[in-house]
């Protein structure tokens, strides 16, 4: 009678720890992952530094900053509504990218928002006051458009190229 090891070992293979052959310990594969993985570590680093950054950003400047890509928009909106012979719309955008522009970049509180306002904070930043008289003409003849109904279509194109104009000079006074 064979002993109860000698019986086991016909039923159980020969089980090896290590293949023979290619070995992934020491390869070219290995030191790439390993490589791969250290060199990730600064790189992982810096962008937590530069995602710190951006949350750091002052909301406020970054307002001010986006200013004039906002008025933009919001003019080129307007002229959408002119092509579609749109005047309440039309008015509505002008006003709001003049108001906006003014809330954002010289940083007036919305509920604070008036053409008075607007006027006297340019004024302070010492914008030239043929840009503040004009933006004042520009908001009266908005208002004129939406509250009396103007229908002169003529008068949108006029509107929309000083709006523009005056938002342009404004920005390189300011900058």
């Amino acid at each position: 009678a064979l002993p109860i090891s000698d019986k086991m070992a016909s039923f159980i293979p020969q089980i090896s720890l290590s293949k023979k052959g290619w070995q992934f310990y020491n390869s070219f594969p290995f030191w790439l992952l390993l490589g791969l993985s250290i060199a990730a570590y600064p790189a992982l680093g810096y962008l937590k530094y530069k995602k710190i950054q951006e949350d750091n950003i002052d909301p406020e400047w970054l307002k001010s900053q986006n200013a004039s890509k906002i008025a933009e928009a919001k003019l080129a909106i307007a002229k959408k509504h002119q092509a579609a012979g749109d005047q309440r719309s039309f008015y509505e955008e002008i006003s709001n990218s003049i108001m906006g522009y003014a809330s954002d970049k010289i940083k007036i509180p919305v509920s604070e928002l008036s053409k008075q306002n607007i006027v006297e904070k340019l004024a302070a930043l010492d914008v030239a006051s043929e840009e503040t008289s004009s933006i004042t003409e520009i908001l009266s003849s908005c208002e004129m458009a939406l509250f009396a109904g103007s229908n002169e279509s003529s008068k949108m194109q006029k509107t929309y190229d000083s709006a523009l104009q005056i938002l342009s000079n404004i920005e390189k006074q300011l900058s």
